[in-house]
């Protein structure tokens, strides 16, 4: 019964973690998308200051400072997306890692447990020094 309750655990943390792998994925996406996007937009302002650049004789320095002034809060929003990129990967990287050693703590308590049933451990000095293993993972 125990060893079927740890086993339940077990591929509960094993969930738990498919569903953080999930989630890195879809992070990794959007954020693969919201770069694309800013680049294309300051693309899209570089064109625009070239094109009034060579096609307008009466273009103005202010205007071309309005158009610099919105390529730098682009830049910025870019930066913060980058930042923020970092701290979803930090989250990321802390999700697997609390996921990996969850699962592992489960796989030992299920390798005592199992031990100790199928009866591996005749002993009694053995069967002491399992019953401490158990209470050591927690079983």
């Amino acid at each position: 019964e125990k060893v079927a309750v740890v086993k339940e655990e077990v591929r509960s943390a094993a969930y738990k973690a498919n569903v953080v792998k999930a989630e890195r994925d879809a992070l990794r996406l959007s954020l693969s998308v919201q770069e694309t996007t800013q680049k294309k937009q300051v693309e899209q302002l570089q064109t625009l200051i070239e094109v009034a650049k060579a096609g307008n004789q009466d273009y103005s320095i202010s205007n071309e400072e309005s158009i610099k002034q919105t390529l730098n809060v682009s830049e910025q929003l870019n930066e913060q997306a980058h930042a923020e990129m970092q701290e979803m990967r930090a989250k990321i990287a802390r999700l697997e890692a609390n996921a990996s050693s969850e699962i592992q703590n489960l796989e030992q308590k299920v390798k005592v447990v199992e031990a100790v049933l199928v009866g591996e451990v005749p002993a009694k000095r053995m069967r002491r020094r399992v019953k401490t293993k158990m209470k050591a993972a927690g079983v």
